[in-house]
């Protein structure tokens, strides 16, 4: 099974994860903005487009980042087990077309196997699980 990994999104101005499931981004963790004395602190959703059907994704809310990864993992599961290996590739496909047709915007540079180098993935990567 492909691990989930996250890296932080550096174009968000509050702390942002996105989540990776090969190649793909299947969710995020951000900490909430606004009232700083409000509850709670963290946010995630889970799912992807395309891929996913409406209602599929899913989301909220934690006190904590590890409540939030916990929950999140939870969702990941339920989703994963739903999914079909032909879900991912067409995700990315898509995702190596839209980098392509902005080549050198941001970062990006298409590898003549057809993938999308994100220069600033590599440097903030993490294994999602343990």
């Amino acid at each position: 099974m492909t691990a989930l990994t996250r890296r932080i999104d550096p174009d968000v101005a509050q702390e942002t994860w996105r989540i990776y499931y090969g190649d793909v981004v299947v969710g995020s963790i951000a900490a909430c903005v606004g009232n700083p004395g409000a509850a709670p602190k963290w946010q995630w959703r889970c799912g992807f487009y395309p891929g996913c059907r409406p209602g599929e994704c899913t989301g909220s809310t934690a006190a904590t980042f590890e409540e939030a990864r916990a929950d999140f993992e939870t969702a990941w599961r339920a989703l994963l087990a739903k999914r079909t290996p032909q879900d991912f590739p067409s995700v990315a496909r898509s995702v190596r077309l839209d980098g392509a047709q902005i080549c050198g915007v941001g970062g990006r540079s298409p590898c003549a196997c057809g993938a999308i180098a994100f220069g600033w993935l590599w440097q903030e990567s993490a294994t999602f699980f343990g």
